[in-house]
């Protein structure tokens, strides 16, 4: 597997799990089928893999939702590759009244042990076949994610998140697009340090809060510590002291 997760234990031995909840949009060409679920996974400890498929009969159950086991029908368990990437797999029966599903798989890790999982795939049928992308490409699938979550990272000396309007000495409103119309409207937090630029004057931001955010559109009131001038034009930027600042945008189930 090219592309993969790299999963690190910690100072004790644990189990570790890798979930994904599938929204109804998605999940209902499945209710009432045979399903295959697999993965590729590689580990020097060859920890035993655990899948599982699970379906809900809500509307876009989220992920820490109530779940109810799918019949399992063969195989669901297996070996990680000790230096190369072993295929795990398993078919379950889904029942007719599934409107949402969720696929998941568990290993448990000596400390500091090291897995890497990749090409997990849910498909219709009795045989896992080649792994295919969603969006058919790499960028396609980029798209497909973000959907459901992205993240602007800074750059140094300051990125442009976004342009506003300033309608106090304290706050402004910032408007950008998000990069693929999502899910549903996001929730929106920011990390570390940005700043407000408007009339010359860079003022760091203090909190930002959605105002008016949907799925095409973030826009995000900008409260500062002052000088910012009552219908001045600002931009919302990454403080030029720092790269770790970053807005995100979630829409996950």
């Amino acid at each position: 597997s090219r592309y993969s997760m790299k999963i690190t234990c910690g100072a004790t031995s644990g189990n570790i799990s890798g979930y994904q909840a599938i929204e109804t949009l998605n999940a209902m060409p499945f209710a009432g089928q045979t399903v295959t679920f697999s993965g590729k996974f590689q580990s020097s400890a060859t920890p035993t893999i655990t899948l599982y498929v699970e379906y809900s009969t809500g509307v876009d159950t989220a992920l820490t939702g109530s779940w109810t086991s799918a019949t399992s029908v063969s195989g669901g368990t297996g070996a990680a590759g000790a230096s190369s990437f072993s295929r795990v797999s398993g078919v379950w029966t889904v029942p007719s009244t599934a409107k949402s599903l969720r696929v998941w798989w568990t290993a448990t890790l000596a400390a500091s042990g090291i897995l890497y999982a990749g090409e997990t795939q849910l498909e219709l049928g009795l045989v896992p076949t080649t792994f295919t992308r969603a969006g058919g490409t790499i960028q396609g699938e980029l798209a497909a994610c973000q959907r459901y979550y992205y993240r602007k990272n800074s750059e140094l000396n300051g990125g442009g998140f976004g342009m506003g309007q300033c309608y106090s000495t304290t706050v402004a409103t910032v408007v950008s697009n998000h990069p693929v119309t999502m899910r549903a409207i996001p929730s929106i937090a920011q990390n570390g340090t940005a700043v407000a630029l408007a009339n010359g004057n860079r003022t760091n931001t203090v909190s930002m809060a959605n105002n008016g955010t949907n799925t095409s559109i973030f826009s995000a009131d900008i409260t500062t510590g002052g000088g910012l001038v009552i219908g001045n034009a600002t931009t919302f930027n990454g403080a030029s002291s720092s790269s770790t600042y970053y807005i995100e945008a979630n829409a996950e189930l």
